[in-house]
């Protein structure tokens, strides 16, 4: 005789209840899980703005370059494109005293010839700093200007040019807001970082000893050595050293903490001087 056991109805219900949990997570397993995703999404966040970085400071390093090569072209342009005569020479380098310091931050270059030997104050294009705020490198001229002034008397043209600063009728061109700025508890006011230096071959302390039959026409130490009986070389040669701090930021104006990009350039123009 066949028996058959009957089922208790509890005893399925558990078997079901366990077959159904086999299926699913646990609390540790979902909690390992999360924690992978969040350090997943932290990384990938940590990335993200990482490129966002870099891309933002190359972009501003590419703009500091080209404020940089802009500032250098329209110096060098001024300089090579420079009128001269035997008394005037093409250009000078202004300097700005502070205690001990001496900071020659400002190039006035003779832009166009008028026919006279002295030129005059609309002829004249200057490029210094914004007295106002260091970080712009200006470019000024003031074409309504008739007086004549000498490029070797620097105290007349230091008061030509902070007049020119102030006056409304200067046109004034704004070639960078990116310059670098110096301070120091001995120098007062912020310093623009540009530097002019500007070398003339014979000098003007030669020229003036020619002049004064102290020192002979030969030993003048004329441009590759080229002079003659009636004429010689002279060069001029201007350098620039400025530098720009990349805005990264993008907020038009320089960061101080950002490394500043130097630049260099340098211009020379050759006239004749008569013995």
């Amino acid at each position: 005789m066949n028996y058959r056991r009957r089922s208790n109805p509890k005893t399925r219900t558990r078997r079901c209840s366990m077959r159904a949990g086999r299926g699913g997570f646990t609390l540790a397993e979902v909690l390992v899980a999360s924690g992978i995703t969040v350090m997943i999404a932290g990384a990938m966040a940590v990335m993200a703005t990482g490129v966002e970085q870099t891309a933002r400071y190359t972009f501003a390093l590419e703009e500091a370059h080209q404020h940089g090569r802009v500032a250098l072209e329209r110096i060098q342009s001024a300089v090579q494109g420079a009128a001269s005569s035997s008394t005037n020479p093409p250009a000078a380098v202004l300097a700005d005293v502070s205690g001990a310091y001496t900071f020659p931050e400002t190039l006035v270059a003779w832009k166009t010839d008028n026919g006279d030997d002295v030129p005059q104050a609309s002829e004249l294009v200057v490029f210094c700093a914004n007295p106002s705020n260091p970080t712009e490198l200006w470019e000024l001229t003031n074409p309504g200007d008739t007086q004549t002034v000498s490029m070797i008397d620097t105290t007349a043209l230091a008061a030509l040019v902070s007049a020119m600063k102030s006056s409304g009728a200067t046109r004034k061109t704004v070639l960078t807001t990116l310059l670098r700025s110096c301070t120091s508890h001995d120098l007062g006011p912020p310093k623009p970082a540009v530097r002019f230096t500007l070398t003339m071959r014979p000098s003007a302390t030669e020229w003036s000893q020619y002049q004064a039959s102290t020192l002979a026409w030969s030993d003048l130490s004329w441009a590759q050595g080229i002079y003659g009986t009636k004429r010689g070389l002279r060069q001029v040669r201007v350098t620039c050293e400025l530098q720009i701090i990349p805005d990264d930021d993008d907020d038009g104006v320089a960061s101080p903490e950002t490394s500043a990009v130097p630049f260099l350039g340098s211009a020379a123009m050759y006239y004749e001087l008569p013995q």
